[in-house]
């Protein structure tokens, strides 16, 4: 038995070759999250990016939605934090002015240069309902294993090498089924980056959930959900009064 969350078809075909499966029986789902919407922003710089960040946590405090942001880089990690925690001063913990302890701040940090126990005391703080923990900044160490239901916002600072891991990565949002958003920022491409990745996040007329997702092993669900959840791209022309 093969066990995976998201799967190209060049990924299923490789499982099937590397563990010499025959007539298999699939059981699966699609990948494609429909409470999900997908958008593009262009990327200025860190600093601007957590002016923005640090604006919206002084006003909402705890009542902003949980905030996740994927950085590539252990560096840009660490810049944006620390520029967030210059910007909020004594607004980085709830109430105003506590402690700069774990369980008062609104933003912190996952990596994995954290121990294990702090990033395990990290993520059952996170998972809370009631945390006060609002944006956490990350690489790719909050991955495999993390459930936390209730993140609706999800930021990638500069795309991932493939579209897969994007999708996995995105697939942090919404866990419950509510309405969620995947925010690529755009800009700095890496080399490495593959070009359906690049396509993706310089594309201005296709839908990205479509772009997304027809590389995987099932059909994009088009079935709406409550509200509409159409991305950057499409909501340029969709009637529905939530778009316009």
């Amino acid at each position: 038995m093969a066990v995976t969350a998201t799967a190209t078809r060049s990924t299923y075909d490789c499982i099937l070759h590397c563990l010499s499966m025959n007539d298999v029986a699939v059981i699966a789902l699609p990948p494609n999250r429909s409470n999900i919407q997908y958008s593009v922003q262009t990327m200025t710089t860190i600093e601007d990016f957590s002016a923005t960040m640090s604006s919206q946590l002084m006003k909402e405090g705890t009542d902003m939605v949980k905030t996740v942001v994927f950085c590539r880089k252990y560096l840009d990690c660490t810049m944006l934090y620390f520029s967030l925690k210059r910007k909020l001063g004594k607004y980085l913990t709830q109430p105003v002015g506590a402690p700069n302890l774990q369980e008062f701040r609104l933003v912190d940090l996952y990596t994995s240069a954290s121990t294990v126990e702090m990033r395990e005391k990290l993520l059952t703080t996170f998972a809370r309902a009631e945390s006060t923990l609002r944006l956490l900044i990350a690489t790719t160490a909050f991955g495999m294993g993390v459930d936390c239901k209730d993140i609706y916002r999800v930021f990638h600072w500069s795309p991932p090498r493939e579209i897969e891991e994007y999708v996995q990565e995105t697939g942090r949002a919404g866990r419950d089924g509510h309405r969620s958003q995947a925010i690529l920022i755009y800009g700095n491409v890496h080399k490495t980056v593959s070009s359906r990745m690049k396509d993706y996040g310089e594309n201005s007329v296709c839908c990205r959930r479509e772009m997304l997702f027809s590389d995987f092993m099932f059909s994009v669900d088009k079935d709406p959900v409550a509200g509409c959840q159409c991305c950057d791209v499409c909501a340029m022309v969709c009637r529905h009064e939530e778009c316009s």
